[in-house]
């Protein structure tokens, strides 16, 4: 069995490949456009007939897994270097550059420089490895960090949409305290609170597997999001993807919309001007 001793003897070969950073990203926006073309497929339904600017939408990157299975992919059972993760081809394959509002993090115990993520107003958590008695890399709650953000966004839209069935639905015992005149008249919709907007929660991560703590990983939040109507957009690698998440979109099928990175991984290998996928973050 042979083996590989880098990222780039396994991705097509450098003749073949777009030179340049521009000539990367020019590249993987024909491919997305064809692929968009030939399925039949649009990316954001959520915008309808218009253009997805502007609507309520919250990312979560998990980048250690998203790295590990990249490096999976190639046959390498490590971490991926600082140079060889496309940042600005990540964010293109999972936002399409919309412009959507929403709050976006990221969790890593790769020490590369994420400036240009911070610019643009993602969150990324460095969360440092730390080593074993073996002399093994192991993370110290990364999953964890980013399962926390996701809990403080998340959780009060749940509250709010709860209080707002609740409202919409008086118990009896509500009932029994109003005017013998009302008993029954359900309260004016202007009177209602109103709830807070749905956003679309993204999910990008490799294989969606549990943290050290946690140990349903993901599942739970994206199972409260879907069981309030969220939409939910669920990415990693097909053949990674833990089985459950898929038990949950047949529940769910209108809702949760799961994308693979297969088909984008020589995209997501940094191109030939290495220091254009370092510097550039934003896909630009």
């Amino acid at each position: 069995m042979s083996h590989h001793n880098s990222i780039g003897e396994q991705s097509a070969s450098t003749e073949n490949r777009p030179q340049g950073h521009a000539a990367h990203m020019e590249a993987l926006r024909a491919f997305v456009a064809e692929k968009n073309e030939r399925d039949g497929t649009t990316y954001w339904p959520e915008a309808g007939d218009g253009e997805p600017e502007g609507f309520l939408c919250h990312y979560f990157y998990d980048l250690n897994s998203i790295e590990f299975e990249l490096a999976k992919s190639y046959g390498i059972y490590r971490y991926l270097r600082s140079h060889t993760l496309s940042l600005p081809a990540l964010r293109y394959i999972v936002t399409r550059d919309c412009g959507t509002t929403g709050q976006s993090h990221a969790v890593t115990s790769n020490p590369r420089d994420f400036s240009s993520w911070s610019e643009d107003g993602i969150n990324v958590m460095y969360v440092p490895t730390v080593r074993d008695a073996q002399g093994r890399e192991r993370e110290q709650g990364a999953p964890e960090r980013l399962q926390l953000k996701i809990s403080h966004i998340l959780d009060p839209v749940l509250d709010a949409v709860c209080q707002a069935d609740d409202h919409a639905s008086p118990s009896s015992d509500s009932h029994t305290a109003l005017p013998s005149s009302s008993v029954g008249v359900l309260p004016l919709p202007e009177l209602l609170p109103t709830p807070p907007p749905h956003p679309t929660v993204i999910f990008v991560t490799g294989s969606g597997a549990s943290g050290k703590f946690i140990h349903e990983g993901y599942l739970r939040q994206i199972k409260n999001a879907l069981e309030i109507g969220l939409r939910v957009k669920l990415w990693g690698w097909k053949h990674r993807l833990l089985s459950s998440y898929f038990r949950v979109q047949k529940k769910y099928p209108d809702l949760l919309e799961i994308h693979y990175f297969d088909e984008y991984t020589e995209y997501l290998i940094s191109c030939t001007g290495i220091q254009g996928c370092l510097a550039t973050g934003s896909g630009h």
